[in-house]
């Protein structure tokens, strides 16, 4: 999806039958961002493999959030939990009806508010959907500034001195003119 290099997926969940319905939504992810890669997708009471910076632990459980998912945190990874969203918090993403579906809840730290099957996230039926959850979990990078001085007209003697843009018009009807001389002379 795009340029942005999508995570390699855990997936940690309880029982809840929400939850359970959107594991294969959660598949068809795994398979759309990492085609070579089979996704980590195994109940809670199974332990979490090493997570690098480029995992993103999806925790669909009611249970917080393990000592293995705060260090993921710390590092520079991504979590996605399953749970409510602040009012004063910024939706990143809707269920395609206006509700709120994914909001950031801190560095690394995003909240899912609906479980992603069609019935409660209609939005999941759409082609671009898995593009539009990655462009939402890893924004592209802001562009780099230049400073303005770099790009300041020149000051004083400079500026005097450089070539001031003249118009071709004149010098080409000029040049035009004396090469249909120059042919009707060699005609004759």
């Amino acid at each position: 999806p795009g340029d942005t290099t999508a995570p390699r997926l855990v997936l940690r969940h309880d029982g809840n039958d929400a939850h359970s319905a959107s594991l294969r939504v959660w598949r068809a992810l795994a398979a759309a961002w990492q085609p070579q890669l089979s996704a980590d997708i195994a109940p809670v009471a199974t332990p979490l493999p090493a997570l690098d910076p480029d995992t993103l632990l999806v925790w669909l459980a009611d249970a917080p959030l393990p000592a293995a998912a705060q260090s993921h945190l710390a590092e520079g990874g991504s979590v996605l939990a399953a749970g409510a969203i602040d009012d004063n918090t910024p939706a990143l993403l809707d269920n395609g009806q206006g509700t709120p579906l994914l909001a950031r809840s801190g560095d690394g730290l995003f909240q899912l508010a609906l479980p992603l099957d069609p019935s409660s996230t209609p939005r999941v039926l759409d082609a671009d959907f898995p593009a539009r959850l990655l462009a939402a979990l890893q924004p592209q990078p802001m562009p780099q500034r230049a400073d303005a001085a770099d790009h300041a007209p020149l000051p004083g003697a400079a500026a005097l001195f450089a070539p001031t843009p003249q118009p071709l018009a004149p010098t080409l009807v000029l040049l035009i003119a004396v090469l249909f001389l120059l042919e009707r002379l060699l005609a004759s």
